[in-house]
C-alpha cells in the first residue's frame, strides 16, 4: 500500500511537471526567468494537489491542468487590472476581456470588474472581491479546448449579468449542486404553491422566491427555485408584465429552457416544468 501510494504521488508530480513544460514550451509571448519558472512549478503543483484554480504564466490551471489562456494586459499596483482570455487550442482568438474600473473618489472609491464576451456582445459587471475570477471562469465552464462554451456564458450572464433590460438581482445566494436533493412523493399529485413553499401531494418539495422591480415603466420579474435543502434548482426571468416568455436556466446541467406560460400563471408554469422534467 505504501509503495502504491508513493507511485501515485510521483505520478501526480509528473503530471504537474508535464503541465509546466507544456506552458513554458508553448508560450511564445515571452521568455521567463528561472525564478519565474520555479514559482510557476510551485503554483501548478499547488493547483494539482489542492484542487485549486490558479493563473500562472498566462495560463489558467484547473486542478493542475491547463484550462485556458489568461493573459494580463494591464498592470496594477499589486495585481493585474485587465486580462485577455482565449481557448488553449485557439490562443489567438480572444473570447473574454476582463478590465477593472472604479466608481467614486477617495474613500468612497469602489472597484468593479467589467467582463465582456467580445464576440458575443454580452457583458457582466461585478464588484471586486464578490466573485473570484479564476473560479468563475472554471465553475461556469466558459471554455472548451478550442472555443468559448456558449451554454456556460448564457448561464453566467443570466444569473450574474446585465441582460437586455436590467433585471432584479438574485434575492439570495443559494447553494449550487449538480445533484440537488429531491423529495420522494407522488409525482402525479397536485402541485400547489403557498407563499414561497412548493408542495406536491401535500408534501413540500421546494421553495420559489419571487423578486420584481420597476425599470423604465416595466415590472420585471424573476423566480429563484431552490430545494428544501437550499440547493439552487433554477432561475427564471422575463421582461415585464404581459410578457409570458420565461428564460429558465437549470443549475444541475447548465441548460437554458424557454417556457411559454399562461397569463398570470408564470410561477406555476415554471415550477410545473421543473417537476415534469425531473429537476424538482
Amino acid at each position: 500500500m505504501i509503495v502504491a501510494h508513493t507511485i501515485f504521488a510521483n505520478m501526480k508530480y509528473l503530471i504537474a511537471l508535464l503541465m509546466v513544460l507544456f506552458v513554458t514550451n508553448t508560450s511564445t509571448a515571452q521568455d521567463y526567468s528561472e525564478k519565474e519558472q520555479k514559482k510557476h512549478i510551485e503554483k501548478v503543483k499547488r493547483s494539482l494537489t489542492k484542487g485549486k484554480n490558479i493563473r500562472s504564466l498566462d495560463t489558467l490551471f484547473a486542478s493542475g491542468k491547463p484550462y485556458c489562456i489568461m493573459k494580463a494586459t494591464k498592470s496594477g499596483f499589486l495585481e493585474p487590472m485587465a486580462f485577455s482570455l482565449s481557448p488553449l487550442k485557439n490562443s489567438g482568438q480572444e473570447e473574454i476581456f476582463l478590465e477593472m474600473f472604479s466608481i467614486g473618489t477617495g474613500s468612497t472609491t469602489v472597484w468593479f470588474w467589467d467582463m465582456a464576451f467580445v464576440r458575443q456582445g454580452q457583458k457582466i459587471q461585478f464588484q471586486n472581491g464578490t466573485m473570484d475570477l479564476e473560479n468563475t471562469v472554471v465553475d461556469y465552464k466558459l471554455f472548451t479546448d478550442s472555443s468559448l462554451n456558449i451554454d456556460g456564458m448564457k448561464k453566467l450572464v443570466l444569473m450574474k449579468g446585465v441582460p437586455r433590460i436590467a433585471l432584479p438581482p438574485t434575492p439570495s445566494n443559494p447553494n449550487y449542486s449538480n445533484n440537488p436533493t429531491l423529495v420522494n412523493r407522488d409525482r402525479n399529485g397536485l402541485i400547489q404553491i403557498f407563499g414561497e413553499k412548493v408542495q406536491q401531494s401535500g408534501v413540500q418539495i421546494g421553495i420559489v422566491a419571487e423578486t420584481s422591480v420597476a425599470v423604465g415603466g416595466k415590472i420585471l420579474n424573476q423566480y429563484t427555485i431552490t430545494s428544501n435543502a437550499g440547493e439552487l434548482i433554477g432561475i427564471a426571468k422575463n421582461h415585464g408584465v404581459g410578457n409570458n416568455e420565461w428564460e429558465l436556466v437549470t443549475s444541475k446541467d447548465n441548460k437554458e429552457h424557454a417556457i411559454s406560460s399562461n397569463l398570470g400563471q408564470g410561477k406555476n408554469d415554471v415550477v410545473k416544468y421543473l417537476v415534469e422534467h425531473l429537476y424538482l
